[in-house]
Protein backbone atom coordinates (compact mmCIF):
# COMPACT_ATOMS: atom_id res chain seq x y z
CA UNK A 1 0.00 0.00 0.00
CA UNK A 2 1.12 3.45 -0.68
CA UNK A 3 1.44 6.22 1.99
CA UNK A 4 0.12 9.42 1.24
CA UNK A 5 -0.28 12.53 2.77
CA UNK A 6 -3.53 14.58 3.46
CA UNK A 7 -4.18 16.92 -0.03
CA UNK A 8 -2.00 20.18 0.17
CA UNK A 9 -0.16 19.10 3.40
CA UNK A 10 3.35 19.32 3.74
CA UNK A 11 5.12 16.49 5.70
CA UNK A 12 7.25 17.84 8.66
CA UNK A 13 10.11 15.29 6.60
CA UNK A 14 10.81 18.13 3.72
CA UNK A 15 12.74 15.10 1.58
CA UNK A 16 9.30 13.29 1.15
CA UNK A 17 6.78 14.15 -1.56
CA UNK A 18 3.67 16.42 -1.44
CA UNK A 19 1.91 19.18 -3.25
CA UNK A 20 4.17 21.21 -5.39
CA UNK A 21 7.41 18.86 -5.02
CA UNK A 22 9.43 18.07 -8.00
CA UNK A 23 9.79 14.52 -8.40
CA UNK A 24 12.46 12.77 -10.64
CA UNK A 25 11.83 8.96 -11.25
CA UNK A 26 13.54 6.32 -13.19
CA UNK A 27 11.75 3.35 -14.90
CA UNK A 28 12.98 1.19 -17.59
CA UNK A 29 12.65 3.52 -20.35
CA UNK A 30 14.73 5.93 -18.69
CA UNK A 31 14.11 9.09 -16.42
CA UNK A 32 11.45 11.57 -16.25
CA UNK A 33 10.48 14.89 -13.84
CA UNK A 34 6.88 15.66 -12.37
CA UNK A 35 5.50 18.27 -10.55
CA UNK A 36 2.29 17.36 -8.21
CA UNK A 37 -0.12 19.99 -8.80
CA UNK A 38 -4.02 19.94 -7.76
CA UNK A 39 -6.20 18.50 -10.78
CA UNK A 40 -6.74 22.13 -12.23
CA UNK A 41 -3.63 22.48 -12.98
CA UNK A 42 -2.50 19.70 -14.10
CA UNK A 43 -0.71 19.62 -18.00
CA UNK A 44 1.15 16.26 -18.40
CA UNK A 45 2.67 17.90 -21.47
CA UNK A 46 4.60 20.17 -19.23
CA UNK A 47 5.41 17.45 -16.61
CA UNK A 48 2.33 18.70 -14.01
CA UNK A 49 0.77 15.91 -12.80
CA UNK A 50 -2.43 15.98 -10.94
CA UNK A 51 -2.05 14.51 -7.08
CA UNK A 52 -5.59 12.59 -7.99
CA UNK A 53 -3.72 10.89 -10.84
CA UNK A 54 -2.56 7.26 -10.48
CA UNK A 55 1.53 8.26 -10.16
CA UNK A 56 0.42 11.31 -8.31
CA UNK A 57 -1.26 9.17 -6.27
CA UNK A 58 1.58 6.47 -5.66
CA UNK A 59 4.38 9.17 -4.85
CA UNK A 60 2.85 11.22 -2.27
CA UNK A 61 4.54 10.46 0.96
CA UNK A 62 7.54 8.85 -0.78
CA UNK A 63 10.88 9.90 -0.72
CA UNK A 64 14.47 9.48 -2.42
CA UNK A 65 15.45 5.81 -3.49
CA UNK A 66 11.70 4.52 -2.55
CA UNK A 67 10.78 2.07 -5.04
CA UNK A 68 7.02 1.76 -6.14
CA UNK A 69 4.58 -0.17 -8.57
CA UNK A 70 1.66 2.02 -9.83
CA UNK A 71 -0.77 0.78 -11.99
CA UNK A 72 -1.96 3.35 -14.41
CA UNK A 73 -4.68 2.87 -17.49
CA UNK A 74 -0.95 2.05 -19.98
CA UNK A 75 -0.14 -0.42 -17.52
CA UNK A 76 1.93 -1.02 -14.32
CA UNK A 77 5.09 0.96 -13.84
CA UNK A 78 7.67 -0.10 -11.55
CA UNK A 79 9.10 3.93 -10.89
CA UNK A 80 12.28 4.50 -8.37
CA UNK A 81 12.33 7.77 -7.08
CA UNK A 82 15.63 9.45 -7.56
CA UNK A 83 15.12 13.40 -6.68
CA UNK A 84 12.70 15.03 -4.68
CA UNK A 85 12.84 18.95 -4.38
CA UNK A 86 10.05 21.41 -2.60
CA UNK A 87 9.18 24.68 -4.41
CA UNK A 88 11.03 26.38 -1.78
CA UNK A 89 14.11 24.74 -2.50
CA UNK A 90 13.83 25.27 -6.31
CA UNK A 91 13.08 29.10 -5.83
CA UNK A 92 16.50 29.31 -3.32
CA UNK A 93 18.30 27.18 -6.28
CA UNK A 94 17.28 30.26 -8.66
CA UNK A 95 15.63 26.96 -10.99
CA UNK A 96 12.10 27.07 -10.31
CA UNK A 97 11.10 24.26 -12.71
CA UNK A 98 13.40 20.94 -11.69
CA UNK A 99 14.52 18.74 -9.33
CA UNK A 100 18.19 17.81 -8.24
CA UNK A 101 19.02 14.39 -6.96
Amino acid sequence: MVSTTSPGQEPADGDAVHLSSTVRVRDADGEEEYTIVRSAEALVVRGRISMESPVGRALLGRRRGDRIEVRTPGGVRLLTIVGVATAEARLERGDPGSCTP
